[in-house]
């Protein structure tokens, strides 16, 4: 696989990553307007959390068992959403990543990415023939 080839189908699952993250939050703000009187918690992100993780596992999954997607390419799709993590944590909190504030907003929500994504990677390359 060329060096292109592999970039360009990581930022397409780069892509699909940050599209499940906002269908997650669409699909949330819609709950809230049906029914805004406690379905969901309102300053609570694990709902958000969970739709996002399992959106994300269900991505990888798809895109390792039903699109030929290698370890390679989604392990550097993982790296580069977790380099925007830090952008955007950097952006809108103002915090380096020298400070505490950053790596501990980091640690959590790079969690949050990570674990459902490198499970997908997981099941991709056991279910893979050799």
């Amino acid at each position: 696989m060329t060096p292109l080839r592999l970039v360009s189908r990581a930022l397409l699952a780069v892509a699909l990553m940050t599209a499940v993250f906002l269908a997650a939050l669409a699909l949330l703000a819609v709950l809230h307007l049906l029914a805004p009187e406690g379905l969901l918690p309102r300053r609570s992100v694990v709902p958000l959390a969970l739709l996002t993780g399992l959106g994300l596992a269900v991505a990888g999954a798809w895109l390792a068992l039903r699109r030929g997607y290698r370890t390679p390419e989604l392990v550097l799709a993982l790296l580069a959403a977790e380099a925007l993590l830090a952008a955007a944590i950097t952006a809108v909190s103002g915090s380096t990543p020298g400070e505490r504030f950053f790596w501990t907003w980091f640690a959590g929500l790079g969690l949050w990415i990570a674990v459902p994504w490198l499970l997908a990677v997981a099941v991709g390359v056991r279910r893979r023939p050799v």
